[in-house]
């Protein structure tokens, strides 16, 4: 490749960068160099421009990949260094996250275990309790931060529990 010929492709490349058209320089350049040496250089810099594109876009792709991986683990971190149950809710009520706690608890309370996605609202709400619940996480999905206490007849004995919801916004 011939450093001239090599100069104007790389101008034209970088009037596309800026919005202009090449197709001016192209047809000088064609007028000098021939339309074969043109078309093999532009053949050539597509694929160098590609190949540079490809290897930007994963690296970027590796540093966001290593950023959610540190993210991931200081969020499993704030929710396992508690000996509270600790769990997170969307907008439609699906669990997102919780730590061991709460799905151990969860477990006794509900003989289910905690899953990612499942339903937090309960579909009987003949029971008080039920009715509760559903009511506080409603109000917790509209921005109230609050606090309840609740008891539990866990067979052997009576539990209570101060529940807090404290919604991310």
């Amino acid at each position: 490749i011939k450093p001239v010929g090599m100069s104007a492709i790389l101008l034209s490349i970088i009037l596309v960068n800026f919005e202009l058209s090449p197709k001016l320089i192209f047809s000088e350049i064609a007028g000098i160099y021939g339309t074969q040496q043109v078309f093999t250089y532009n053949i050539f810099i597509s694929a160098l421009s590609s190949i540079i594109a490809l290897n930007l876009f994963s690296k970027i792709r590796k540093e966001a990949e290593a950023e959610l991986e540190i993210n991931q683990a200081n969020h499993l971190a704030l929710l396992e260094n508690s000996n509270d149950a600790i769990w997170s809710v969307d907008t439609h009520y699906k669990i997102v996250s919780f730590n061991k706690r709460f799905d151990q608890l969860y477990q006794e309370l509900w003989c289910a275990k905690a899953t990612q996605g499942t339903s937090i609202l309960f579909q009987e709400e003949k029971n008080n309790t039920f009715k509760k619940w559903n009511a506080a996480y409603k109000r917790a999905i509209e921005g109230e931060k609050f606090s309840f206490e609740i008891e539990y007849d866990l067979g052997e004995s009576i539990v209570f529990f101060e529940i807090s919801f404290m919604p991310i916004l």
